[in-house]
C-alpha cells in the first residue's frame, strides 16, 4: 500500500484510487485538517461508533460526498 500512496501524489487517478481504499474516518479527519471545514465531519459524526477502531456506519452517499469534497478544493 505504501507504494500506491507514494505514486498517488504525482498521479490524480492513483490518488483517487488510494482515497477510495482508505478508511473513511481518518480520511474525513484529514479533509477537515486540510480545509478547516468541519461540516462533513459534523454530518458523519452520528454514524461513527468507535474512537479507536474507526467503527462506522456512514451511509455510502455521505462517503461519496466526502470524496467529492476532496476535489472541490
Amino acid at each position: 500500500m505504501q507504494a500506491s500512496f507514494s505514486t498517488a501524489i504525482y498521479d490524480e487517478r492513483a490518488l483517487r484510487a488510494a482515497l477510495q481504499e482508505a478508511d473513511i474516518v481518518p480520511t474525513l479527519l484529514v479533509l477537515v485538517q486540510l480545509t478547516g471545514d468541519m461540516k462533513i465531519l459534523h454530518e458523519a459524526a452520528p454514524f461513527i461508533k468507535g474512537a479507536w477502531s474507526f467503527q462506522e456506519e456512514i451511509p455510502e452517499q455521505l462517503k461519496e460526498k466526502s470524496e467529492t469534497d476532496w476535489w472541490k478544493r
